[in-house]
């Protein structure tokens, strides 16, 4: 998902008068208002929240509830988590103003599962609810200020930046944790190893389509900077075509997780692949590509955000002309 940036400026104004004059319950929420202006432009310190108590101004603090995107605006996995690293860092940068923040991804998306549960975030991660909602305003976030969470990371926030909001709010869960690590020590138990991300499908819509002997020249570039010969290849990919080529040009070298991918051209996510286990199966690719040597990847929110959770990753991005 790159969608062009949104405002996330609230445009609050006071309700309209029906006389000539403002009633008192008019007129303190227009001095509210104008206090979370003065807040949000220098933040709230103990000073400055004395300073404004003290002087009779009212201070209501927001709790922000992030969805995830619905119905045609539903997204990928980890252009989810882009808006949910987002959104933290948004909290943390404006903290003084906000009671607290929670991921409610709640009934919708495509990965939700009614009988697993109805927050789909926490099918693969721990809750994130921060602060306290006690005498806050709770507000839920708005679809174009969650499409900009995820637009700032995907274009702007700086990596180390993104890894500190991953380690300090992400906590993936134990039963994906235990998935990686087996698979780890059973295909790579010594040796170095490449990742590789290819997004295919419906990627194409948002950046240009990457062909695979591009990607191929980038794996061989990578190869002869390690011992070639007990190089392993870890390939993440969505298309099945792009797997096949991949073993096609590196024999003997490539490993990938068994799960459905794409024939056809269609996102798997979004032709019934999704849903709990695809998710599952993304999470753990996006893990098992963090712990790779080197990563060579195409434009991708899965493969984005596997370098947060290895902020010291070396990666090369191969993009399409």
């Amino acid at each position: 998902m790159n969608h062009p940036p949104r405002s996330t400026r609230r445009h609050d104004a006071p309700p309209p008068s029906h006389g000539t004059r403002l009633g008192d319950r008019a007129r303190n929420r227009s001095r509210e208002l104008a206090v979370r202006v003065r807040l949000a432009a220098a933040g709230m310190g103990r000073a400055t929240r004395a300073l404004l108590t003290g002087a009779g101004l009212p201070i209501t603090k927001e709790y922000l509830v992030l969805g995830c995107g619905t119905g045609e605006d539903a997204s990928g996995l980890f252009s989810e988590v882009a808006a949910v690293v987002g959104g933290l860092e948004h909290y943390e940068k404006w903290r003084g103003i906000y009671a607290g923040m929670r991921v409610d991804f709640k009934d919708h998306g495509l990965y939700h599962e009614p009988a697993i549960g109805d927050n789909w975030w926490e099918y693969y991660f721990e809750s994130i609810a921060l602060g306290s909602a006690t005498g806050a305003a709770t507000r839920q976030v708005p679809a174009r200020q969650h499409d900009a969470f995820a637009y700032r990371v995907e274009q702007d926030l700086p990596r180390a930046r993104a890894s500190a909001m991953v380690a300090r709010y992400v906590r993936v869960k134990p039963f994906l944790l235990e998935r990686v690590e087996r698979f780890w020590q059973e295909t790579f138990p010594q040796g170095r190893v490449v990742g590789v991300h290819y997004r295919g499908t419906d990627k194409s819509e948002d950046a240009p389509a990457v062909p695979y002997d591009t990607v191929s020249a980038a794996i061989r570039a990578a190869l002869r900077d390690e011992d070639a010969d007990r190089c392993r290849l870890f390939i993440a990919t969505d298309e099945q075509a792009f797997l096949d080529h991949a073993r096609a040009a590196f024999p003997g070298q490539v490993h990938a997780l068994s799960m459905p991918r794409s024939a056809d051209g269609r996102p798997v996510h979004k032709g019934g692949g999704g849903g709990f286990a695809g998710g599952a199966d993304a999470v753990v690719d996006c893990l098992l590509l963090a712990r790779c040597h080197r990563l060579i990847r195409t434009t991708s929110d899965l493969g984005l955000c596997s370098t947060f959770f290895n902020p010291t990753l070396p990666v090369t991005l191969v993009e399409g002309d």
